[in-house]
């Protein structure tokens, strides 16, 4: 995770269905914080921006949720397409924020490409 990254949250979260529930919005800002803002490798595995490669026991001890909510909470955001989940090596789940660029920062992304811009100019 980047240090001083952050992600927006609009405000339309207000009248989303994860506010009223408490260990929804939890899990779906956990999931936002914790997607991929850089392309990486990880256990031999591309890991794309807006994407996470974990497991649930990982997610169940940083969220406190229980396993049994937790699969239920995953499976309501895979129906509401917030989501997509694809199982890796029967080992991680490899977990995409759908439309992830909403919830990044503006400043974020101009950075982003600054550093690719300066890469360049030196190479």
């Amino acid at each position: 995770m980047k240090e001083g990254a952050f992600v927006k949250v609009p405000r339309d979260i207000f009248i989303s269905p994860y506010f009223d529930d408490p260990v929804m919005l939890k899990l779906w800002l956990t999931l936002l914080l914790l997607a991929r803002f850089y392309p990486e490798e990880a256990e031999g595995i591309t890991v794309e921006r807006g994407q996470l490669l974990t497991t649930q026991k990982y997610l169940t001890e940083k969220t406190k949720i229980p396993r049994g909510k937790l699969r239920s909470l995953l499976e309501k955001l895979k129906e509401d397409k917030a989501i997509s989940i694809v199982t890796k090596d029967k080992k991680y789940t490899l977990i995409t924020v759908n439309y992830y660029m909403n919830y990044i920062s503006t400043n974020e992304l101009l950075n982003s490409f600054k550093n690719v811009e300066k890469c360049v100019e030196t190479s």
